[in-house]
């Protein structure tokens, strides 16, 4: 499965996928280099497929 095609997708839409197809994930919260939240929406930034799947996400 190609998961880093959610990059950039909001972070709520690719856990209902992940949840539905039964794929383990762990969730990691990044803050933006000023370590101010931009917005209140949170955006897949990174995703590093391991024996799990790590999914980098930020506020924008």
């Amino acid at each position: 499965m190609e998961v880093k095609s959610f990059l950039a997708h909001k972070l709520e839409d690719v856990e209902e996928y992940l949840k539905k197809s039964g794929i383990n994930y762990e969730l990691i919260e990044v803050d933006n280099p000023k370590g101010v939240k931009i917005g209140d929406e949170k955006r897949v930034i990174k995703i590093v497929e391991e024996a799990s799947i790590k999914i980098y996400y930020s506020y924008f």
